[in-house]
């Protein structure tokens, strides 16, 4: 979890305190991009303070799971500066939080 999203998340009214604090519960904060796994990475995306985005290497090429940096495909196509960040990844999908729709690149849609 990113430092700062950690940090924002103790301050009243930010989230739901069981959401974040709850047994058992232990955080790794992070500063930045990270590679988590092997082929996994977190990576920057505004929202909130220290909103991160996980992008998967996979043999199709890279899978990015936005979270909540943008709400759905729809927003994706508006463009903006999230927008741009998520594209520049070069992903072939990318998954939404709030969206069941799928956004992928012609090439992963024949797939």
């Amino acid at each position: 979890m990113q430092e700062a999203e950690l940090e924002a998340a103790t301050v009243a009214d930010y989230t739901i305190r069981e959401f974040v604090d709850f047994p058992g519960a232990r955080y790794e904060p992070l500063d930045g991009e990270a590679e988590i796994a092997p082929g996994i990475r977190v990576v920057l995306t505004p929202h909130t303070p220290g909103h991160q985005s996980v992008v998967i290497e996979t043999d199709s090429g890279p899978l990015v799971i936005a979270g909540q940096a943008l709400e759905t495909v729809d927003e994706l196509h508006e463009g903006g500066e999230v927008a741009g960040l998520l594209l520049s990844l070069e992903p072939t999908r990318i998954l939404f939080s709030h969206d069941d729709r799928v956004w992928q690149t012609p090439a992963a849609r024949a797939v």
